[in-house]
């Protein structure tokens, strides 16, 4: 029969009497009998079903209290089935519960009982009623129930019972109100926070609010969803975002700030200010990034920074204007030739161009550096000095580029590089002549703006640096002993400065006797040196230059006596340095050098410590002088 289920008339109303025979014929009411399914099958499938099912008979006794109604009221089935008690586990007094109305077919009191709870007749269950609403048990606890309730009619298609299905709903809906909530309070945050915010996964926008939308010129948030953030930053920047659109994965937990310039919808330029962090999201990582509109403020100190560098122009023009100088900042001498590379200073200072300084050792190639950088719209920032000749070439890369945590035992910790620390600051590389050829490779992409990469890292990296080199070599003919890439040369040989040796400027000798005087000597007073000093600081040579001056007058001061480096007869020079023509330049020198050397170790009993300071060099360059000339004792 269409829409009706049966149930015996003898059956009906039996309670526990009959309990199986009814859960029988309810098992025909809910489920269709599975092919080849034994009674016992069915009956357990009945028993195990996931929602509480309670039906009782036309004498409103219980016939059927499934296992999901004990979990739900509490109330075992035995001690149920046969009884009209199921109305306790519902109400604190007898109430009749929505089958019981189905039975007796009180409709008029089911409006009036249930006119709360969203009453109506049930689209599932042909003859039924369903309502949905908030109940208080017997314990006082309030609970909101989904209820479906319906007769149940025997083979003549009279009413033999009814059955009601529940539903508990109170922990879904509680766990919807917390969402709702939650999701409210976000949107409140996220709309009326005055920084724009914006959610990245692989570099797209999956969401933005309100001020993030305003701030760049959109009208509504869907003309940004699934952009790429990419598109919006100017080229220029493009390398100053890297970091927010890498892959999130990567760095899991990493945050920090950048700046950058972007391009508006209208096409105009915005600065802004960003703090980016990355986050979990739907089983995957993004990165919440907030921005702050800086253009202002970016303004203002583009203003002060051109302001800044008319002053120093004008002072650096100041500065040309002033003829004779006895000395410029920490450099000494008033002769010709000191004039002309204090004029270069200012020029250098002036510039941004890389600079290579030329000259022997001890003739001051650092002051040098360091004057055009203190000198310079760059004086604010680091000037870092590297001594190529003193890193072992195994760890060149990893000084220069600096290493992550874990690149090579030992590396405990990451550790920034000199063109880390030289950033926006001026990198200062003394006997740039002693670098290698490799080294050269990665340094030359790095100063062309190719970027660089730690030890260990697989992210290129930036920094904007200026080179001064410095050697005491003749770099063109390194490059053509191939000793010196070309293009590295080129790169580095924009502005020459050469600093004359000392022997070349004896008129600026009274001038470096009385600062090294006053610098060194402690008794109060005035003091000179005897003629017959000046006169020998006169004839002396000074092949360390004014290193070695300023390493005699301290020990003329300390000892009160003249002590020169040595001089070498014309019969200790090796054959090759006599002019023969049959080597090079460099050759020679390196012959002279090793003799050199070698000499004044042997004067000196090999003391090592004495010999590197009467050659005014430190000992870890005569260590390696030692050891490139074989004469390691």
């Amino acid at each position: 029969m269409t829409g009706k289920k049966t149930l015996n008339d003898s059956d009906a109303g039996m309670g526990s009497k009959r309990a199986g025979t009814e859960i029988s014929l309810l098992m025909n009411t809910f489920i269709c009998h599975p092919i080849g399914a034994r009674p016992e099958e069915m009956e357990s499938l009945l028993k195990n079903r996931p929602v509480a099912e309670i039906a009782i008979g036309m004498d409103h006794k219980v016939i059927h209290w499934n296992r999901a109604a004990e979990l739900l009221t509490g109330y075992m089935a035995a001690d149920v089935i046969g009884t009209d008690c199921h109305w306790q586990p519902f109400y604190r007094e007898k109430k009749p519960i929505l089958a019981d109305l189905i039975v007796d077919g009180r409709t008029e009191e089911m409006a009036l009982l249930y006119k709360n709870q969203d009453l109506m007749p049930s689209k599932v269950l042909p003859g039924g009623w369903e309502l949905a609403g908030f109940f208080v048990n017997a314990s006082g606890k309030r609970r909101l129930f989904y209820i479906i309730a319906g007769p149940i009619y025997n083979d003549r298609e009279q009413m033999a019972g009814a059955v009601e299905i529940i539903q508990d709903m109170t922990q879904l809906v509680l766990i919807n109100d917390l969402l709702a909530e939650s999701e409210k309070r976000y949107r409140i945050l996220c709309e009326y926070v005055a920084d724009g915010m914006c959610l990245l996964r692989e570099g797209r926008f999956i969401l933005v609010n309100h001020s993030f939308v305003s701030m760049f010129g959109y009208e509504r948030e869907e003309e940004l969803l699934n952009r790429r953030f990419q598109d919006m930053v100017h080229d220029s920047h493009q390398s100053r975002i890297a970091d927010v659109i890498a892959n999130p994965s990567d760095e899991a937990d990493k945050e920090s700030d950048f700046q950058c310039l972007c391009t508006k919808k209208d096409t105009l330029s915005i600065w802004v200010e960003g703090h980016y962090t990355r986050i979990p999201w739907e089983g995957d990582k993004a990165t919440l990034v907030t921005f702050r509109d800086i253009t202002g403020n970016k303004l203002k100190e583009v203003s002060l920074e051109q302001e800044k560098e008319r002053l120093s122009l004008e002072n650096i023009k100041l500065k040309a204007s002033i003829r004779e100088r006895y000395r410029f900042g920490r450099l000494i001498g008033k002769s010709a030739v000191m004039q002309k590379v204090y004029e270069q200073i200012i020029s250098a200072a002036g510039s941004r161009a890389n600079v290579i300084i030329y000259g022997e050792s001890g003739t001051g190639k650092e002051l040098v550096a360091k004057e055009i950088h203190d000198m310079s719209e760059r004086r604010g920032n680091e000037f870092v000095t590297v001594h190529c000749g003193a890193i072992p070439e195994t760890l060149l890369e990893s000084e220069f580029f600096g290493y992550r945590k874990g690149a090579f035992t030992g590396a405990y910790v990451d550790k920034h590089g000199y063109l880390d620390l030289a950033n926006r600051g001026t990198l200062f590389l003394d006997e740039v002549g002693e670098l290698g050829l490799n080294i050269q490779v990665k340094l030359l992409r790095a100063i062309e703006g190719g970027g660089y990469t730690p030890v260990g890292s697989s992210r290129v990296r930036q920094s904007d640096i200026r080179i001064i080199a410095a050697t005491n070599r003749d770099l063109m003919e390194q490059v053509n002993r191939k000793a010196v890439r070309p293009d590295f040369f080129y790169r580095i040989h924009v502005l020459p400065i050469t600093l004359p040796p000392l022997r070349e400027r004896k008129e600026d000798l009274p001038l470096l006797v009385e600062h090294f005087i006053n610098l060194y000597r402690q008794e109060d007073g005035p003091f000179r040196l005897p003629e017959n000093v000046m006169e020998s600081l006169y004839r002396h040579n000074w092949p360390g230059n004014v290193r070695e001056l300023q390493n005699v007058i301290q020990r003329y001061l300390t000892e009160k006596k003249l002590d020169f480096l040595p001089t070498f007869p014309e019969k200790s020079i090796p054959a090759e340095m006599k002019g023969c023509g049959e080597v090079s330049l460099n050759s020679a020198l390196e012959a002279f050098e090793k003799q050199f050397i070698e000499e004044t170790l042997e004067r000196h009993k090999w003391k090592k410590g004495k010999t590197a300071n009467l050659l005014g060099v430190s000992r870890k360059t005569l260590f390696r002088k030692m050891k490139q000339y074989g004469l390691e004792s």
